[in-house]
């Protein structure tokens, strides 16, 4: 929930606030960058970027209130994308916690395993869920709740 309410802070901060308040918060490397994601490949790389655990999702979350992206879409991708590393990040953490530090090795190197394969498969996944999201929009539009 924290992490829930601290993202749509960071988009809603960034859609009232604007560009000028964002720049003094991301660097302007990861502003170009992001650009040129949001401008290829849209809702499905913003998907994938909040599955890799590591990236800097805060910056993520301001940079996409300055899109197009519909609240309702942004809470989904959050909200779905963000779970596996949370909950293996939480699962690291109670580990340490509890001085079970083969668990947290292993939990460790599952997270490694998940991101090179997720880089390497970065391709089909895309293609993966923009098939899925096509469905999804297509199931919306049908009951009249996309607006």
């Amino acid at each position: 929930m924290g992490l829930m309410l601290g993202s749509v802070t960071a988009f809603g901060i960034s859609r009232a606030l604007g560009i000028r308040f964002v720049e003094k918060i991301v660097k302007q490397t990861y502003i170009d960058k992001f650009n040129f994601f949001v401008t290829h490949k849209g809702l499905y790389i913003t998907f994938v970027l909040f599955l890799i655990p590591g990236f800097p999702k805060d910056s993520l979350c301001y940079l996409l209130g300055l899109t197009h992206m519909r609240f309702l879409d942004f809470i989904l991708i959050n909200l779905i994308a963000r779970l596996p590393g949370t909950l293996l990040l939480t699962l690291q953490g109670s580990a340490v916690k509890d001085e079970k530090y083969l668990s947290f090795f292993i939990l460790l190197g599952i997270s490694f395993v998940l991101i090179f394969v997720l880089y390497l498969l970065r391709e089909h996944a895309l293609s993966k869920f923009s098939d899925i999201s096509k469905r999804a929009l297509k199931f919306f539009k049908k009951f009249g709740t996309n607006k």
